[in-house]
């Protein structure tokens, strides 16, 4: 599992220069290392109930207020917290279900 992340940490890193975008999609926000975090200029946080995630996403995500945090838990179905570097404050959006009805299970 390092050297995965170190191959991560080197194509974030060169890859920003370059206009590559990298997408981490985690449950577990903790198990990431903070410099993934920081490499990242959005975040798109869902519903996340565990304090040690929670204080992973606080730390990543600079001057978001408690009020926030605090409604991070009960986001609905279909809800997250959007943190960018191009909006001044964090945005609630609704994300709307896919169009299609494809069946991915096995």
């Amino acid at each position: 599992m390092g050297q995965t992340l170190d191959q991560l940490r080197r194509i974030a890193r060169r890859g920003r220069k370059r206009g590559l975008c990298l997408h981490f999609v985690t449950q577990s926000p903790q198990h990431l290392p903070p410099e993934l975090y920081e490499l990242a200029n959005n975040k798109i946080v869902h519903q996340v109930t565990g304090a040690e995630n929670l204080r992973t996403l606080k730390a990543a995500a600079g001057s978001v207020s408690e009020g926030v945090w605090a409604d991070v838990p009960a986001l609905g179905r279909g809800r997250a917290v959007i943190v960018s570097s191009q909006y001044p404050h964090p945005l609630v959006a609704r994300i709307r279900p896919a169009a299609s009805r494809r069946n991915y299970s096995a």
